[in-house]
């Protein structure tokens, strides 16, 4: 198991008998330091500077502290309830446990004082152990919360995601994940911010072009105020939104084709993000289907020198037949709307 952290350090955990922590200097690609531990590890976390490492044992109950510095072990914690995960934000880890609601905090600025156990606060973390249910260690079950001193805890138990300020005895609130467990969690800053005196301001993504209400909210002072946006369409991501990827410009669009004859269909794919054609590939074919499905048949698109692509289309008997396109490569399926109607006679 691997943590990488400034300045560049992996550690590594093997157990023949004992377990040993062993710290690399990952530019180099050389060990620089041993450790002894407990058997049982199963994770290892560094703080955001690099400067601390959780060890988190769950058969024996324990987090020891690594001081990233000095190479060794400094505190170790009881943790009755077995750690299961570790987060942080800048001034405070929180660890999660197997067989206890009680989420756990070790300020940063007072960890690593040798001989002393590890001081840990706690607070809960919902109705039942977030550790109770599996989830991947690889993705953080807890996450700082934008702007504020504060983390959204994910309880896979409750199926609930609750929001945490520091210095509360309890949660403030909670977000319900409508029946699904919130195995993970993460946070994206789009709060206002300052940037000239009485300017502020954010940045966001929309899915697409329209005039949208944005609702303002201060709560201190308490200011709510609704405005319209307008917000000009993205014409390239629309028509790949209403085409896909590619573009099909049929050359031939015959109304009426002979009955029992070969007529042939000529058409382009355009890039629709780049406007050029995507030229001689192998894999383009059609699927002709008489309506309303009495016959239909399939057949191989000819790449021809110009760039175009042609088909042979030989209609059995009189009605209506719909022409769809189709490219593996290009991801282009059936059900793309570019279809061709022509009627046979």
């Amino acid at each position: 198991m691997c943590s990488l952290a400034e300045p560049s350090i992996c550690m590594n955990m093997s157990s023949p008998r004992g377990v040993r922590i062993t710290i690399i200097e990952a530019k180099k690609g050389r060990a620089v330091a041993r450790i002894a531990s407990e058997p049982g590890i199963h994770d290892i976390r560094m703080t955001r500077d690099g400067r601390w490492g959780f060890v988190l044992n769950g058969e024996k109950n324990l987090i020891e502290l690594l001081d990233g510095a000095a190479s060794r072990i400094v505190q170790r914690g009881i943790v009755e309830g077995g750690p299961e995960q570790v987060s942080f934000t800048d001034t405070i880890a929180y660890i999660t446990q197997y067989r206890s609601d009680q989420v756990l905090m070790a300020t940063l600025a007072t960890v690593g004082e040798k001989g002393k156990p590890l001081s840990l606060a706690d607070f809960p973390g919902g109705d039942h152990a977030p550790g109770k249910i599996a989830r991947s260690g690889l993705a953080s079950g807890i996450a700082g919360a934008p702007g504020e001193s504060a983390v959204v805890v994910a309880n896979p138990a409750d199926g609930e995601i609750y929001y945490y300020k520091e210095g509360m005895a309890a949660p403030m609130g909670r977000f319900s994940n409508y029946s699904h467990q919130p195995a993970a969690v993460l946070a994206f800053d789009r709060s206002m911010r300052e940037g000239k005196p009485g300017a502020f301001a954010t940045r966001t993504r929309l899915a697409r072009g329209g005039v949208y209400d944005v609702a303002l909210y201060i709560d201190a002072p308490r200011v709510v105020q609704c405005f319209e946006l307008a917000v000009a369409p993205n014409e390239d991501l629309e028509r790949e939104r209403k085409f896909g990827r590619v573009a099909i410009q049929y050359i031939d669009r015959p109304q009426l084709v002979p009955v029992d004859r070969d007529t042939p269909l000529r058409f382009r794919i355009i890039d629709v993000k780049s406007k050029e054609e995507r030229r001689g590939l192998g894999d383009v074919a059609a699927l002709v289907v008489q309506a309303p499905g009495l016959w239909h048949a399939r057949q191989r698109a000819v790449a021809r020198e110009d760039g175009t692509y042609q088909l042979d289309v030989k209609p059995p008997s009189p009605g209506v037949y719909y022409v769809y396109i189709e490219s593996p490569t290009l991801e282009l399926k059936l059900s793309n709307p570019q279809y061709l109607v022509f009627d046979a006679r």
